[in-house]
């Protein structure tokens, strides 16, 4: 265990982050005496923040601004692997997942507008990128794009309205899985549910 880096230290939410990542038998820094609580970064503005080599598992990050933020040695490190997509795990959420000249790509349903990043629309025959898109295996909210079964984006996301729904593929290289989600680093509109 190595103790948290001093630009780190400053953060007064990451020691008791850490102590929370101990506390559950996850990978950790040293959190000294700080007492437990998992990170809440919703909504927080991190634009331009130091996060470098900072352990962000299972931080809620919904909705942060990391625009212009360190993020090398962290799950959102953009020269980290992305793990393995499980094609089995995808099949049985409701998503197709097919060979298509030579590579996979996983075909499901999004909301043709973005509930987290205002002003995105997922228009057909375009490419939507994630401005970070986070390795993390094990948090079910943090950065990336977001795809799902046709069902589930109905009731999560378009609250019913089949004309808000918008069918996707993503490479499968490109898909991170996790307990509840899958998320892309871009996805390619097809088009609307008709």
């Amino acid at each position: 265990m190595t103790p948290i880096p001093p630009h780190l230290a400053t953060l007064p939410w990451y020691a008791p982050h850490q102590a929370w990542l101990r506390d559950h038998g996850l990978p950790h820094h040293d959190p000294g005496d700080a007492e437990p609580k998992r990170a809440d970064l919703s909504h927080a503005y991190l634009s331009r923040a130091n996060l470098s080599h900072a352990n962000l598992l299972r931080a809620d990050l919904y909705e942060a601004d990391l625009y212009g933020a360190d993020l090398s040695g962290t799950v959102l490190d953009p020269e980290s692997p992305i793990p393995p997509a499980d094609p089995d795990v995808l099949r049985s959420r409701g998503l197709d997942v097919r060979l298509v000249r030579g590579r996979w790509r996983v075909y499901g349903w999004r909301s043709r507008t973005s509930r987290t990043v205002p002003g995105t629309t997922y228009t057909p025959r375009r490419w939507v990128r994630a401005h970070a898109l986070s390795r993390c295996p094990e948090t079910d909210c943090h950065p990336g794009v977001y795809l799902t079964s046709r069902d589930d984006a109905l009731s999560r996301w378009c609250d019913g309205d089949e004309g808000e729904l918008v069918r996707v593929w993503a490479y499968l290289d490109e898909v991170v899985v996790t307990p509840t989600n899958q998320r892309a680093f871009r996805l390619y509109v097809l088009g609307g549910a008709a």
